[in-house]
């Protein structure tokens, strides 16, 4: 640390070292000389300094402390930036009222512990090759078929966030409860609609085709829809997220949707449950055969779905 008998001179040597290089034609005078930086500094710089406000210049120049040790300022070791005493009020500018504080980091805890995985299920995906491809002759081209490709989409569910939803896709993946009909059972039922830039939607267990939505929950509301959990809106929508689909607050069923993108507009308003933990080119594949509409330009299936334990 540097001894206090020379802060004040080694102050005003160093303040004029930094503006040497902006004020051409200005000499510099050994720092012995100017031991009031109010008097001398500020006038011929023609500048205001304001009190309070720290100052750090790294120049490499011969400095001679009280024990009269003679090196460059690396070989001293400061123990903070000392401080200017020339105050800006006496020099006519005014002071500013508020310093300006720098942005606070955004802690991202929280939102990890929201998405912490409980539970991991997939879907396994296939696509049909439409009859226009198959009468044109392309039935057979690789470029074709890899992009008419099923594959497998595996989810993370987040358990400790949203309970209900959680248990409720669980449930309907597996198919234990599923009905002789097939019906409350994901298998066989299709992704009804797909929008690009934004999400796939599926999840009818009702075999409407889209039209129909419902839990395993009898006991909850009417047509056994589930109320949403409010934790779950703690989590902004990203990628790759997976959302219950509803028709207004606390209506969440069967029915349920993937983003493709970061669609920060249904925050708040979708239960997010789950996000993509593998499969997503299988994801962007399904996107391809969207419209704007929603509707599909083939038959997108669910042939099974499970638990990963």
């Amino acid at each position: 640390m540097a001894p206090k008998a020379n802060r004040r001179s080694y102050s005003s040597f160093r303040l004029l070292q930094r503006f040497h290089r902006f004020v051409p034609g200005l000499s510099l005078v050994g720092a012995s000389i100017f031991t009031r930086p109010s008097l001398f500094c500020c006038p011929l710089l023609g500048v205001a300094v304001s009190k309070g406000v720290y100052v750090h210049a790294a120049v490499q120049e011969q400095i001679v402390t009280g024990g009269g040790k003679v090196g460059t300022e690396e070989d001293i070791i400061w123990e903070d930036d000392f401080i200017l005493d020339v105050g800006a009020d006496k020099l006519g500018h005014k002071l500013p009222k508020k310093i300006a504080k720098p942005p606070k980091l955004k802690d991202n805890s929280i939102e990890e512990a929201l998405q912490r995985v409980t539970h991991k299920v997939f879907l396994d995906i296939e696509m049909e090759l439409p009859q226009s491809i198959i009468d044109s002759g392309y039935g057979e081209d690789e470029a074709t078929l890899a992009l008419y490709k099923g594959g497998r989409i595996t989810l993370g569910l987040f358990g400790d966030t949203a309970p209900l939803a959680v248990e409720n896709f669980r449930v309907l993946c597996t198919g234990e409860m599923a009905t002789r009909d097939g019906k409350m059972h994901y298998k066989g039922t299709t992704i009804h609609r797909i929008i690009p830039n934004f999400l796939m939607q599926g999840g009818d267990v009702t075999g409407g085709e889209g039209k129909g939505s419902i839990s395993i929950y009898k006991n909850y509301g009417t047509n056994g829809k589930f109320p949403d959990e409010q934790d779950a809106f703690d989590i902004s929508q990203d990628k790759f997220f997976l959302s219950m689909a509803n028709s207004g607050p606390n209506t969440n069923g069967s029915q349920f949707f993937i983003t493709t993108v970061k669609a920060e507009w249904l925050n708040e308003k979708n239960v997010i449950f789950g996000k993509v933990l593998d499969g997503k080119d299988v994801v962007k594949r399904i996107e391809i055969m969207g419209s704007h509409d929603g509707r599909t330009r083939t038959v997108v299936r669910i042939s099974n779905s499970g638990e990963l334990k």
